[in-house]
């Protein structure tokens, strides 16, 4: 049966209210059903659909037509219709709850915010209204207010768990009073066993009052509940992460995380949103191997999440399998061209393959995504000189200086990739140039590695006394980390057969902070080479080639191998040494030399 509203065709929020302003609403707690009763007492009867509450508290029309009041046969007479006496205060409340969100929505917060302390008098243990009423003094910073609001709240109504949540929150981040943070933290973990957010609360409090034994045993208790979800188990295992990277770290923690992924994946499993939640914290557990297995389930799935592939290249990265790690992020590119973080990523994976020209080729794809950082801008102009593209390395160095002129660090890039590109007078004047504006503009810039790079672009020039002057400098101006410059002072001098002793001293020094680098290693074996210590060279030079097969360093040992007359070693040396650079056309002659010599040598010299 559709029956015409008394107020008219149309429901608006206006009308709406002023029809509540002038009936009381009341509902019936045991029959579910609204009722409209004016002052006089005269009762309308009837259940309003949802979409006449809908429209009206949106402030759109709804249609009279569109309300269906129903007539039952019990509500007949007014007897039968009559609240009972103990629903007449909670009906009263629901009234007025309606009546504070139609008043906000049409007269703002500020009266709203009485109404809603007109429901709270009537009831304080009605949440809804005590939590909106808490954080409206809370945003006053009228927290005494807020506090006793909450406190009344959960007086009356000791479920209430998202008020005592508040509290707690309140008593720990706002009051720091830890003590009443865990009891109320407490209160709502007895009405719901192994909340998380109580327990993230629990924890603070107690770890903050130096009760750390009773923080362990309470997450044990609450990590034992049979009736955890997969969700929950995996909140949980998110909180005792945290306890795995705190001070004093409980030995049982990462063994705790573990037992509860595996539980959830018992309950969830082949469920794509879980398995990339279980991979992520077996990953910040260290179980790198486990989280290429779940993120591959999910793959395996269909269910899971975009980000999937690319968190499983990165668990293969970890595992040093690049090249299954690079083809999955060429996938993810193939299907996203604009993941800026794979370009990262895979530019990083080809480095470390010793492959520049492919880092250089993924880090310029990121570029053009991500033009505006200058760090970028850095990065593949020294990933372009590593891989001696100095066209590349030169036009990049270009573009940079004209987007960020403020930058003087753009023009010592561009003076070294001028000097790599064989422009030696180029390269000088660009440093001196930068180096007469650095000291007026940025002389953060002319530190030791300016002064290094520098003096590399003078020793390229053939200028060795200038190069040597500014090496000395770079030195000066940082000993402690100065290994390089001491090493290529050292190497500079040996090349030049010239200052040998004190090459052998500054080599030394260099070896002594890094006893394994195949350079330096490669340096000390050259200079006592010239020195004629040729056996106490090749010892050095021998270890340099293991640990840098370098076509220099072959070419080095080579000639320390022939000068001791082990000639089969030292074309064994060369030959490796032009297979690496087949263009050194002096190894090949030396080859070629050897080859005359050895044609007639004992068994023993072969």
């Amino acid at each position: 049966m559709r029956l015409e509203l008394p107020f008219g065709k149309e429901i608006t929020m206006q009308n709406c209210l002023d029809w509540r302003m002038g009936l009381k609403m009341r509902l019936s707690m045991r029959t579910e059903k609204r009722f409209f009763r004016s002052e006089t007492g005269e009762l309308f009867r009837g259940c309003v659909t949802a979409i006449v509450m809908v429209a009206g508290l949106a402030g759109q029309p709804a249609k009279s037509a569109e309300v269906d009041f129903r007539l039952p046969g019990e509500f007949r007479s007014p007897q039968a219709a009559r609240l009972e006496p103990e629903n007449e205060a909670r009906v009263e409340v629901q009234a007025r709850f309606m009546e504070s969100i139609v008043v906000e929505e049409e007269r703002g917060p500020d009266e709203a915010f009485a109404a809603k302390r007109c429901v709270l008098d009537l009831e304080p243990g009605f949440q809804p209204v005590a939590l909106s009423v808490a954080r409206d003094y809370l945003s006053r910073n009228q927290v005494p207010e807020a506090v006793a609001v909450l406190k009344d709240c959960v007086r009356a109504n000791p479920r209430a768990t998202p008020a005592a949540m508040m509290l707690a929150a309140i008593y720990l981040h706002t009051l720091d009073k830890k003590p009443l943070a865990e009891r109320y933290a407490w209160q709502v973990l007895r009405t719901v066993p192994g909340a998380v957010e109580a327990l993230e609360i629990l924890r603070e409090a107690l770890l903050g009052t130096g009760q750390s034994r009773r923080w362990e045993s309470a997450f044990a208790e609450a990590s034992r509940l049979e009736s955890l979800t997969a969700e929950r188990l995996l909140d949980l295992a998110e909180l005792r992460l945290r306890d795995l990277n705190r001070k004093n770290a409980p030995r049982s923690a990462a063994a705790d995380v573990v037992g509860l992924l595996e539980r959830a994946l018992r309950l969830k499993e082949g469920d794509g949103r879980i398995l990339e939640r279980c991979a992520d914290l077996f990953l910040a557990t260290g179980e790198t191997s486990r989280a290429s297995n779940c993120l591959r389930d999910a793959l395996q799935s269909g269910s899971a999440g975009p980000l999937a592939k690319e968190k499983l290249a990165e668990c293969e990265w970890l595992q040093r399998n690049d090249d299954e790690a690079a083809r999955l992020l060429e996938e993810v590119l193939a299907g996203d061209p604009l993941r800026l973080p794979a370009y990262d990523r895979l530019a990083g994976i080809r480095l470390r393959q010793d492959n520049p020209t492919a880092a250089l080729a993924a880090l310029q794809q990121a570029l053009v995504l991500a033009p505006v950082d200058p760090r970028r801008h850095e990065d593949v102009i020294r990933v372009a000189l590593r891989a001696h593209d100095h066209r590349a390395a030169l036009d990049l160095a270009a573009d940079a200086r004209k987007r960020f002129p403020y930058l003087m660090e753009f023009a010592v890039l561009q003076a070294v990739a001028l000097s790599e590109a064989g422009r030696h007078g180029e390269a000088l004047m660009t440093f001196d140039r930068t180096r007469i504006e650095a000291l007026h503009q940025a002389p953060r810039i002319l530190d030791a590695a300016f002064f290094a790079a520098y003096g590399a672009a003078a020793e390229r020039a053939g200028h060795y006394e200038k190069a040597a002057e500014l090496l000395k400098t770079a030195i000066g101006l940082d000993p402690e980390n100065a290994a390089d410059s001491k090493n290529h002072l050292a190497y500079m001098w040996a090349e030049l057969g010239i200052h040998l002793e004190e090459a052998e001293k500054l080599s030394r020094a260099s070896l002594a902070a890094e006893p394994d680098n195949g350079a330096y290693l490669d340096t000390l074996g050259w200079i006592l080479h010239r020195q004629g210590a040729h056996d106490e060279a090749l010892t050095h030079l021998r270890r340099a080639a293991e640990r840098l097969p370098d076509p220099v360093v072959l070419d080095h040992l080579g000639d320390v191998l022939n000068h001791l007359g082990k000639r089969p070693e030292a074309v064994a040396a060369w030959r490796k040494a032009l297979e690496k650079n087949p263009d050194a056309d002096a190894i090949a002659t030396k080859i070629q030399a050897s080859g005359e010599l050895t044609r007639g040598a004992p068994p023993e010299d072969r």
